[in-house]
């Protein structure tokens, strides 16, 4: 449990990163259409 709130955790610093937003649009956003 709590190596999964860690990987949340994680996830959630990836979401407000920039190089997730870069990597995003290299993927392009056709898996979610969520700004």
């Amino acid at each position: 449990m709590l190596l999964k709130f860690d990987g949340v955790a994680q996830a959630k610093a990836w979401y407000e990163s920039p190089d997730y937003c870069r990597l995003r649009e290299t993927r392009g956003t056709r898996r979610n259409g969520r700004s």
